[in-house]
Parts: C-alpha cells; structure tokens; sequence
C-alpha cells in the first residue's frame, strides 16, 4: 500500500510539473510571436517551443526552457522566416478558396465534391506543416527535402495524422467554450501531444538513418 501511495503521488506530481512546463512554454511562446510582431515570430516561435518539448520529452533531458527557448529561437530566426512566406502564401490561398466555397455553398457540386476535397487538402497540408516544423531540425537534409518527408510521413500513418487533426479540432472548440483556461496551453498543449504521438516515429527514423549510414 505504501508503494502504491508513492507511485500515485509521482504520478502526480509527474503531472503537475508537466503542467506547468507547458504553461511557462506557452508564455515563452507568446513572447516568441509577440517579439517577431506575430508574423515574424510564430514561426521561430513554434520551432522554439518544438524543440524544447523534444528535448525534454524524447531525450529526457532536463534542459533549462528558457535559455534553450532563445537559443533555438535566434538560431532558426532568420531561416524558418523564410520558409512562412511562403506559409503564409499557402494560407491567404486557402482563405480565398474557403470564402469563395461559403459563397457558393448553395451548388449542390461545390456541397457535394469541392467542400469534402477542399477539407482532405487542407488536413493533409496542415499535417505536413506540422510533421515539417517537429522534424525539422533533426535531420541534415535540404528545406525541400524536409518538405517532401513530412508529406510522405504524412501518409505513412493516416490514422495517426486523423487523430492529430481531430485533437486539434477538440482543442480549438474547448478555447472557444473556455478561452480564459485554455489560451494558457494555447500553442504548448498541442505541441506536445504532437511531439508525444511522433517520439515512436522519431526514434524509427534515426534507426533506419543509422543502420543505411552502416551498410
């Protein structure tokens, strides 16, 4: 019985701290993106705040979170900028198409094909963004190359990516009926349950790289 009440109470605590990790990364990221004036800072920002959760999570190592935060945060400023161009291109498009869709939502071929493909394209592009920024200071391969491998990782597990993109529906929807709780763990909470859905993945890939660079 005594094993067990100290098993429970490390479990909690366990969970308190990562509570309160993710609460001091997502101010940190919330500095990140206000430092940069939003457009220029998510995207150091969400590399930072990545990093930081794979360090601690999959390496186990108890890293100081701001000081590694600013260190990724500077390193990966100028180049991941670069990148949100063209992000951000790819999100204006998809606006355009998501008003031009409500516009004409009463055609029964815009309800019936274009809406549901419209949906596949967009789940499908936001996972590969999302796969890109988790791997992509892992391994020492070219942007394009990054690119092509977070679209193949993609569709290596599609259940995996549904539910990563069901999550985060779920947890858009509980900021909407709760932001005062939820704008706390806005960007960390999400991040980590990607990182915890992708450590399997992760340690599979430096395998296979390992064990190619052998032969």
């Amino acid at each position: 019985m005594k094993h067990s009440a100290e098993e429970k109470n490390n479990f909690l605590m366990d969970i308190f701290q990562w509570v309160t990790r993710l609460f001091y990364l997502n101010i940190l990221w919330l500095v990140g993106c206000l430092l940069g004036l939003i457009v220029a800072g998510i995207g150091p920002a969400t590399i930072s705040l990545f990093e930081t959760l794979k360090e601690v999570s999959w390496k186990n190592n108890e890293v100081p979170l701001t000081k590694h935060f600013i260190k990724i945060y500077k390193k990966q400023w100028r180049v991941i900028n670069k990148w949100m161009i063209l992000l951000y291109a790819m999100v204006l498009f998809f606006w355009i198409d998501y008003r031009l869709i409500v516009l004409f939502s009463s055609n029964t071929l815009i309800f019936k094909i274009v809406c549901p493909l419209f949906i596949l394209l967009v789940s499908i592009v936001t996972i590969t963004i999302l796969y890109f920024f988790v791997f992509y200071t892992n391994f020492n391969l070219t942007t394009f190359k990054k690119i092509e491998n977070s679209l193949l990782l993609s569709f290596s597990s599609p259940l995996r990516s549904l539910l990563i993109i069901l999550f985060l529906v779920l947890h858009y929807n509980l900021i909407l009926h709760w932001p005062f709780i939820f704008i706390f763990f806005l960007a960390s909470l999400p991040a980590f349950i990607i990182v915890l859905a992708l450590k399997k993945v992760y340690f599979k890939l430096i395998w296979s790289a390992k064990h190619n660079k052998n032969r």
